[in-house]
């Protein structure tokens, strides 16, 4: 059922790159009411969907405001014959938007961009617009949104072509042929950035990352004609010796730690600075010192120190701050808690904002060892204490809170990690 047949006059590599985001704008172009010359802003419109949505805009004779991420990918729309172009990474698209309608605003918003650009594409719209979402997860992730910009009879349309395809495979499958017949006549066609071999899938993730592609990037399976023979030892030897050779440059915006009795980085530099020692006797919301010291080393069952450096605070948190009930927080191991306090601090220091990271592809790396918390909990009523007590959950927290979309990884180094 998952299966699609090839149009004709086009090749594997073609089709492969434009099912769903076709099937995607031909159901949005289904739900939308136009008349040709009608306005519409098409966001994105060098990527998958917005390619397919400015030919179809095209074929049906609309008015075209696009918008892209680069000059270069500005220009690729004005040869397609798109002249009212925006880039919303140096213009405010709505103000632009509003500008070049006379302060109308458009027909027609088809979205791919999240956070704020959310907000401010529905404010583009004129009286009786229509708002089509097709970035689901940003959607989900919308913490505000003013619905005052409709009450001129606008519509919203949410658009996951993912659940149509669960919940009636036969409407998918005509889609598909509607989008064969556009691809067989012209007015649909795939436009490929790069056509990379498998081995290669590196290269094309780097490229995706850059956000250089115009179009889709293609990872073949089979070998292309011409090409040498795959050698799996001469393939990873090209990688790593690239990367070893590539060197990246790192800038340090925003530091925050706690070390022992240091409760920041002040405290600890004076400390570092004045030689001055972190070490004192256990404090006694630790534990009781007199049930396991003994001055007498070899004491069985007893410890000959009662020094060390910890962590104060660590009971002192505000987890209605970072959206966590207070039972989850009191099950929560004190590493997790410790962690996203400091990861707040950092940000402050990189003078950074939520809105800032918001959406951003911003990784998370911690090193963490697995700690005795959930352990020493005589009674566990909450499931959510298996995830407040999991290192693989660590990294996560921070990634969940900020809606960051980079990796999120934890990494047991043992004592080194710890």
């Amino acid at each position: 059922s998952h299966l699609l047949s090839v149009p004709k006059g086009h090749t594997f590599s073609e089709c492969s790159a434009i099912p769903i985001v076709g099937m995607t704008i031909i159901e949005a172009f289904r739900r939308l009411t136009f008349k040709r010359g009608d306005k519409i802003l098409i966001q994105t419109a060098t990527g998958g969907t917005g390619l397919i949505a400015v030919q179809l805009a095209q074929h049906y004779g609309l008015d075209i405001i696009a918008t892209a991420g680069s000059a270069a990918k500005l220009d690729y729309l004005r040869g397609l014959g798109v002249s009212q172009v925006i880039n919303y990474r140096e213009e405010d698209f709505e103000r632009e938007v509003l500008r070049m309608t006379g302060g109308k605003g458009v027909s027609m918003v088809i979205n791919t961009l999240s956070g704020e650009n959310m907000q401010k594409g529905m404010n583009c719209l004129d009286k009786r617009g229509q708002y089509v979402e097709l970035s689901m997860t940003a959607m989900k992730q919308a913490r505000e949104v003013d619905l005052s910009h409709f009450t001129n009879n606008q519509t919203f349309i949410g658009l996951d072509l993912r659940r149509l395809i669960e919940a009636d495979p036969g409407y998918v499958r005509d889609l598909w042929e509607a989008c064969k017949e556009w691809m067989e006549s012209g007015v649909l066609r795939s436009v490929i950035s790069a056509e990379l071999p498998f081995w290669d899938y590196r290269r094309a993730y780097r490229m995706l990352e850059e956000r250089g592609n115009i179009g889709k990037v293609v990872v073949r399976l089979e070998e292309a004609p011409g090409e040498a023979s795959f050698k799996e030892e001469t393939v990873f030897k090209g990688v790593l010796e690239r990367e070893e050779t590539e060197r990246i440059d790192i800038a340090i915006v925003g530091m925050s730690g706690a070390y022992g009795s240091a409760a920041n980085l002040d405290v600890w530099w004076e400390a570092l600075r004045w030689g001055r020692s972190l070490i004192g006797e256990v404090p006694q919301d630790r534990w009781a010192v007199a049930d396991h010291y003994s001055e007498e080393k070899g004491t069985r069952g007893k410890t000959y120190s009662k020094w060390g450096s910890f962590l104060e605070g660590t009971d002192e948190f505000d987890p209605l701050f970072f959206r966590i009930s207070g039972r989850e927080a009191e099950h929560m191991d004190p590493q997790q808690r410790v962690f996203l306090q400091h990861c707040w601090h950092a940000l402050e220091d990189a003078g950074m904002t939520t809105k800032d990271l918001d959406g951003k592809r911003c990784g998370v790396y911690v090193g963490a060892a697995q700690g005795d918390y959930l352990q020493q909990q005589t009674e566990v009523e909450d499931a959510s204490a298996f995830w407040g007590n999991s290192s693989s959950i660590l990294a996560a927290r921070i990634s969940y809170y900020l809606n960051l979309k980079g990796p999120a990884l934890a990494v047991d180094t043992a004592c080194s990690s710890s």
